[in-house]
């Protein structure tokens, strides 16, 4: 099967998460941890008209796991804004779960500030490598809802504004 990728109506970041929050340890270091995407029904749909599957991260799992892939912690998706790095991710029957370290920087710094103000308070997945079907359910605007099968994360950004209106902290 040929990978179908995203038409110039849909951005290829996504958001499907809804629990986030920062911890810190002895050490210093501060982590944050929620759902980077979510398995929803086609009525819920984000702001794209998606869903993501079951399996669709099984194999970015797996190679994650084995140490082939990084994935990076960006702000609002600004990728001249690195913020951390993310270190574990699983799935489970809700989704995507992901954790990872915040850098102590500026920009990091910032971003606990915001996360702990409750002014950002969601995670969006920028992806590649994606597959998905048409579904013959439809988005109140008229284009098929599209359900994920394969995805790959290449970011994860805590947001202020997710495609998906479930996902706050």
């Amino acid at each position: 099967m040929k990978p179908k990728f995203y038409d110039s109506r849909n951005m290829i970041k996504r958001a499907r998460h809804t629990k986030l929050e920062i911890k810190t340890t002895e050490g210093g270091g501060r982590f944050l941890a929620g759902y980077a995407s979510t398995f929803e029904s086609p009525e819920e749909y984000d702001d794209y008209g998606d869903i993501f599957n079951s399996k669709s991260y099984d194999a970015f799992v797996e190679e994650f796991n084995k140490g082939n892939a990084k994935v990076v912690m960006l702000s609002q998706h600004n990728d001249t804004i690195p913020i951390g790095l993310w270190t574990a991710f699983k799935v489970d029957d809700k989704g995507l779960w992901a954790e990872g370290e915040i850098a102590n920087t500026r920009a990091g710094d910032d971003m606990v500030e915001l996360v702990n103000k409750g002014i950002v308070d969601s995670l969006s997945v920028g992806l590649v490598d994606v597959l998905y079907r048409d579904l013959e359910e439809m988005t109140e605007w008229g284009y098929p809802v599209r359900e994920i099968t394969r995805a790959k994360p290449i970011e994860v950004s805590p947001v202020t504004f997710p495609a998906n209106e479930h996902a706050k902290i």
